[in-house]
């Protein structure tokens, strides 16, 4: 087994177990934060796509949820972002930059998961991954940023 192989099935192992923690993913998510009501709303919304499998419907209410400061919805962006098409379907564009992103804001906010998954991103190489083929083994690696 490589340390690509190594790396990919840990990194999926820290989602799922990250998915659990969210007890299945939406009923937590929903609740994860009461801070703004626009928030709020939107992870509900999330979570109720989440339920639904709804992948791609899922990003938009999440990253404004994300992006408003909710710790728990900037996680889940940053796996979904992250993960992509392998765990989420041709919807959901893998996207390094944005996983980074939403992991640093996390982390910032006191988030252990965060902190991690940045250290993760910023120590594994680029991919180019845009498409659920990526996501069968055919990644191009590019230098790191």
């Amino acid at each position: 087994m490589t340390n690509r192989t190594t790396r990919a099935r840990a990194t999926g192992r820290i989602a799922a177990l990250f998915l659990a923690m969210l007890a299945g993913g939406a009923p937590m998510l929903a609740r994860a934060t009461q801070s703004a009501a626009t928030s709020s709303d939107d992870v509900v919304v999330a979570a109720a796509r989440y339920e639904r499998g709804e992948w791609a419907a899922v990003l938009e209410p999440l990253e404004r949820a994300a992006d408003a400061g909710d710790r728990r919805a900037q996680e889940m962006a940053g796996f979904m972002r992250w993960l992509g098409p392998a765990l989420y379907g041709p919807g959901v564009l893998r996207d390094r930059n944005a996983a980074l992103r939403w992991f640093e804001r996390a982390a910032a906010g006191g988030s252990d998961v965060g902190r991690m998954m940045a250290a993760r991103i910023r120590t594994t190489a680029a991919p180019t991954s845009k498409t659920a083929a990526d996501a069968r083994g055919a990644v191009k690696e590019v230098p790191a940023d």
